[in-house]
Parts: C-alpha cells; structure tokens; sequence
C-alpha cells in the first residue's frame, strides 16, 4: 500500500494527518512520506513508542482538539 501511495502522488506528500492513530496507521502514515524533504505528520492519539525513531526528519505532533471538542468533554 505505501508503494502504491508513493507513486500515485509522485512520491511528494511531505505533510499528513493520520485520523485514525492507531499503532499501524501511524507507522503507514509516517513511511508515505517523501524521503528527500523534511515532513510533518499530526495524529490525533498520542504517538506510539518508537514511531519518531523511524524519521528523525519528521516533525510529529498529537492535537487533541478532537476530544475537546467532543460534547461529552464539555
């Protein structure tokens, strides 16, 4: 699937957002990006152990303006 991803965007995402977070959407999320720019991924979980390991030329951060927005937080 990453291959596939890689070639049908030229290989050129250098940014992403991962909604769904889990262990093995991050690891995928992270390896579709571009290899030749620095990147940024957002995940809406916190990142898994050893996720930044994989890229140290990508920036990770977590956003939890899901959960606040959500009415049984408020």
């Amino acid at each position: 699937m990453i291959q596939k991803i890689k070639a049908a965007t030229g290989d050129k995402i250098h940014i992403a957002l991962d909604t769904i977070s889990e262990k093995e959407t991050q690891f995928t999320t992270l390896k579709t990006l571009a290899e030749d720019v620095p990147g940024k991924l957002l995940v809406i979980l916190p990142p898994v152990e050893g996720l930044r390991d994989v890229r140290k030329d990508v920036e990770i951060g977590c956003s939890s303006t899901f959960y606040s927005l959500s009415p049984k937080q408020r």
